[in-house]
């Protein structure tokens, strides 16, 4: 919700993550499917934790591409330094209606740059940029798009943050040249699950699935439809790194 075409419900509070994960969740309902397999980076992947703690009835496999496990986020974002430091623009996020106007000002160049300044050369063409401006221009996306940062900080509750172990089959996927998250959660978001693997990508940067696409998709594949937690193998034969 808030992206590109979708509805943009009005108010913060409609960003909120229990609205969110229970979007998931009512798409799955729609398709009539009891179970589903979810991939998700980034916000998406926050998402799909939340599905995970919550739903996890619902889901039967689960890869998550460079976002942390929410507790693992919220224990690096009160205890290191470099962590605050990297995630600055979700407290820039708090202020009313600049943050859309810095990112819109001289065609959306803010966000093109905080595409193409973080991830691998090349890894966004020119189509792309223009399929994302198009998406940024859309009435209403901008402010749906940062009130997901803006609900994160007002509507989280506590109980919301208490650690809770994933049981469902996940697969981590980490471009370890990640400039917004530390390499060091990818791990620490193992912690918080009882059957899952770490693969990283030592070229890839936060944008994984732009910076190394082919790898992502076999990683994807091999997971979702062939292979399983803790017997998969990384790219180019390297081991996946199994949860202790």
């Amino acid at each position: 919700r808030g992206y590109n075409e979708s509805s943009k419900p009005q108010g913060v509070r409609a960003y909120a993550v229990s609205e969110l994960r229970n979007d998931v969740v009512a798409i799955a309902d729609a398709l009539r499917q009891d179970r589903v397999c979810l991939a998700g980076h980034d916000w998406g992947g926050i998402v799909a934790w939340e599905v995970a703690m919550h739903y996890p009835e619902r889901l039967s496999r689960m890869v998550i591409l460079n976002a942390p496990h929410p507790a693992a986020a919220q224990r690096f974002l009160t205890t290191k330094p470099r962590q605050m430091f990297r995630s600055w623009y979700v407290l820039f996020f708090q202020l009313p209606k600049i943050p859309e106007r810095l990112f819109a000002a001289r065609g959306f160049e803010a966000g093109v740059q905080a595409l193409t300044r973080t991830s691998r050369e090349g890894a966004f063409t020119d189509e792309d940029l223009q399929q994302y401006k198009r998406a940024w221009a859309q009435p209403g996306a901008l402010t749906g798009m940062i009130n997901w940062y803006r609900a994160l900080v007002r509507y989280s509750r506590p109980q919301d943050l208490t650690p809770k172990t994933i049981e469902v089959p996940t697969r981590i996927v980490w471009g370890k040249l990640d400039e917004f998250l530390l390499p060091e959660l990818a791990s620490a978001s193992l912690q918080y699950c009882s059957n899952a693997e770490l693969v990283e990508l030592d070229s890839a940067s936060h944008w994984v699935q732009h910076d190394a696409p082919e790898e992502v998709n076999l990683l994807l594949r091999d997971f979702l439809l062939v292979g399983g937690a803790g017997a998969g193998a990384g790219p180019a034969g390297r081991p996946a790194r199994p949860a202790a």
